[in-house]
Parts: structure tokens; C-alpha cells; sequence
């Protein structure tokens, strides 16, 4: 099975939220939830996508 194309260009807030139509900001929450970016690419006409998240605490005895 085969899905459709990531639309890959920045989402925005932009209007505010109770303006907006439904649906459009998954890959802008994503984004915000995650280090490092998110790199995705199509391969075999699949979405490919990496997601890098930082969890170690900083706190180390």
C-alpha cells in the first residue's frame, strides 16, 4: 500500500486557531515536539520519516 506525499512546506499559527479550518497542523506540532528536526523523504512511493527526541534528564548522580 502506497500513501500520499508529505505537502513539505512550513506550517504556520498563522491564522489563529479559532479562525482556521480543520486538520493542518500536525506536522507543525511535530515539529515543535522534536530535536533535531524532522527529516522525511519519499522512497518507494512511501513517507519516510525520522523522529529525534531527546530524553535524558540532565540530571545524572
Amino acid at each position: 500500500m502506497t500513501g500520499q506525499a508529505v505537502h513539505q512546506s512550513s506550517s504556520s499559527v498563522d491564522p489563529a486557531l479559532e479562525d482556521r479550518a480543520v486538520g493542518g497542523l500536525g506536522i507543525y506540532l511535530v515539529r515543535q515536539m522534536m530535536d533535531g528536526g524532522v527529516p522525511w523523504r519519499r522512497q518507494d512511493g512511501r513517507n519516510i520519516v525520522t523522529l529525534t527526541k531527546n530524553t535524558a534528564s540532565g540530571n545524572a548522580s
